[in-house]
């Protein structure tokens, strides 16, 4: 942490690389200025001073990160057990006598339900997020099935806006697809309500 600074009679090259090579941050030449002498010291001085302030507020910045992390745990795992709840008397709900109409309604809620959940599950694996190492979760999949499903609900919140949405599918897209179907369906959600 001393910072070291050759005071040299040597002017040759060859003494300046040795100078560095033995860990010199700076050097000065016989005859030299003590204001000069003493500006150089302040500032590298300074320089320790700033890095050792850097790596302690990287340290800080680690541990928050950390705790941040593990609230989103902690509180993603709090909501996903109330949301499995729900999951579930849907249901048991649809075992029940319903109509046609209620039986609609609640898919529209399963569907929201399931997608809210892999958002939650997502949530619970932020560190692999962060660092980049989210993974494709890849099956195969109906894409007009999975498109139909995920557009239901969104198709109510439009009507309460006085606006149609409607599923066009392209004939030239297979019917079956490889990939991750709820990473798709995200971004659809995603583009839907920003539109």
């Amino acid at each position: 942490d001393t910072p070291i600074i050759f005071l040299t009679a040597n002017h040759t090259v060859q003494a300046l690389i040795d100078a560095f090579d033995a860990g010199a941050v700076d050097f000065l030449t016989k005859p030299f200025s003590s204001t000069e002498l003493i500006a150089r010291v302040k500032n590298h001085l300074s320089l320790v001073q700033s890095k050792k302030d850097l790596a302690k507020a990287k340290e800080i910045a680690e541990q928050a990160n950390k705790a941040k992390g593990e609230f989103l745990a902690n509180m993603s795992h709090e909501i996903r057990t109330p949301m499995n709840g729900i999951i579930t008397v849907i249901d048991f709900i649809k075992d029940t006598g319903l109509t046609e109409k209620q039986n609609d309604l609640l898919d529209i809620i399963k569907t929201s339900s399931d997608n809210l959940l892999e958002i939650i599950n997502d949530i619970l694996d932020f560190s692999k997020i962060e660092a980049g190492q989210v993974e494709l979760d890849l099956f195969n999949f109906n894409l007009k099935n999975e498109l139909s499903s995920v557009l239901k609900p969104l198709e109510l919140k439009a009507k309460e806006k006085g606006l149609k949405l409607e599923l066009v599918y392209n004939k030239q897209i297979p019917d079956v697809l490889h990939g991750d179907a709820f990473k798709i369906k995200q971004v659809l959600i995603n583009l839907v309500n920003n539109a």
